[in-house]
């Protein structure tokens, strides 16, 4: 598949936007602290919200090999739109 596809980006699926979500619920004073909390939510994550992205990752994975290793990102668009 593509190198450096965003399609394939684990982080640019439901993670990113949840960790994004927790971390700055509350201000971040400069970078350790944000790091530090970033740290500590991942390893505070579920066994259910790693089962979920994991999930969600081998779609995506899925996806871009049905598509011949091309983007998918219209694909994922028409999708929702059903």
């Amino acid at each position: 598949w593509p190198s450096r596809s965003p399609d394939l980006n684990p982080c640019d699926f439901w993670l990113w936007g949840y960790l994004k979500d927790v971390v700055f619920s509350t201000p971040i004073a400069h970078l350790a602290e944000l790091k530090a909390c970033i740290a500590q939510h991942v390893l505070n994550a579920t066994p259910e919200t790693l089962r979920s992205v994991v999930e969600h990752a081998v779609s995506r994975f899925q996806l871009v090999a049905e598509n011949g290793g091309q983007h998918t990102e219209h694909v994922l668009h028409q999708s929702r739109e059903i």
